[in-house]
């Protein structure tokens, strides 16, 4: 009778473990890929203009092609054939440069122009822009209304320098981080621009 009991016990375990041990052997056939790509200029100012009057508007695009060449290997790769992202995402700021101070500015949801793609906008100055995917591409395009003159730059939102890593990860296998700065931007990435009354 005891040995029925282990036996009976052992075999509950058993049916309670199969399940992981089949999970376990299915997954490993599938091995996790990390890939880094470095391409410059992805994010850009129409023309690369760095000289407004108050009220036009700084027009912020990015354009990721789908196809792109993997550091590691020195091959391409498709960027939305190993990951299925459909959306990828930037953090922006327009910060203004006032002798040896740095603020960012404040921004209005309500007025920013968005012609693709989608913003939010957090703590009133960080643009979250979502790039989306369409016809073997990744944009954005969106205008900011530029209300106050003097001197800005535009940059990474958290630590106010222009570079960039876009992340594309959504089918748990492959990871691509995608790097690049503001194009025509300073040697911290930053791109300058000044607003004139």
């Amino acid at each position: 009778m005891i040995f029925e009991i282990k036996f009976i016990k052992n075999w509950k375990l058993t049916l309670l473990i199969f399940p992981f041990l089949l999970l376990n052997i299915s997954c490993s056939d599938e091995e996790y890929k990390f890939y880094i790509v470095e391409n410059p200029g992805a994010i850009f100012i129409d023309n690369d203009q760095s000289n407004y009057s108050k009220g036009e508007l700084l027009w912020v695009n990015i354009n990721i092609l789908d196809t792109q060449k993997d550091q590691f290997t020195n091959s391409e790769i498709d960027i939305f054939k190993l990951t299925g992202s459909r959306e990828t995402f930037v953090n922006l700021s327009i910060f203004k440069i006032d002798s040896s101070e740095i603020s960012a500015i404040a921004l209005n949801p309500d007025s920013i122009q968005v012609e693709f793609g989608s913003i939010v906008i957090q703590d009133n100055f960080k643009i979250l822009g979502r790039a989306i995917h369409e016809n073997g591409q990744y944009e954005m395009r969106v205008g900011i209304p530029l209300i106050d003159s003097g001197m800005f730059f535009l940059a990474n939102s958290d630590h106010t320098m222009g570079d960039q890593t876009f992340a594309f990860n959504t089918d748990g296998n492959n990871e691509i981080q995608f790097k690049t700065h503001i194009r025509n931007s300073n040697k911290n990435g930053r791109f300058e621009f000044v607003v004139k009354d």
